[in-house]
């Protein structure tokens, strides 16, 4: 791997370890000013959103000893939400998933070490 993959690959994985909770969420057809709205709004509870290829998260997953995420097959365009406030988190997901008529959804979750579907994410 070039140093460049190996120094994003670290801060990826810096990321999602540092963090209580990983959400995973599709954004296909989201407006980027809509998409900036709720980078917002995450912010505004301590999260944060950023958009990273499926296969670099498993990757990092399955170097960083994440099992249940290196296993899963992420798939489509998915944004991944990190941060301290689970539960802060989701809301803001379902609120703008309500808003946007299901642009932007939930796909699943990771926490603890356990996969979420998304009905888990909403709940």
């Amino acid at each position: 791997m070039r140093s460049e993959r190996i120094q994003i690959a670290k801060d990826i994985a810096a990321l999602l370890t540092s963090s209580q909770f990983i959400y995973f969420v599709s954004y296909k057809g989201l407006k980027v000013a809509d998409f900036n709205v709720f980078r917002s709004k995450l912010a505004e509870c301590g999260a944060e959103c950023h958009v990273f290829k499926n296969r670099v998260v498993t990757k990092v997953a399955e170097l960083n000893g994440m099992t249940a995420l290196a296993e899963y097959k992420l798939s489509g365009d998915t944004a991944v939400v990190v941060g301290t406030d689970a539960g802060a988190a989701a809301k803001v997901i379902d609120t703008f998933s309500k808003d946007t008529k299901g642009v932007l959804s939930a796909k699943c979750g990771y926490i603890e070490g356990v996969m979420l579907s998304d009905k888990d994410v909403a709940a």
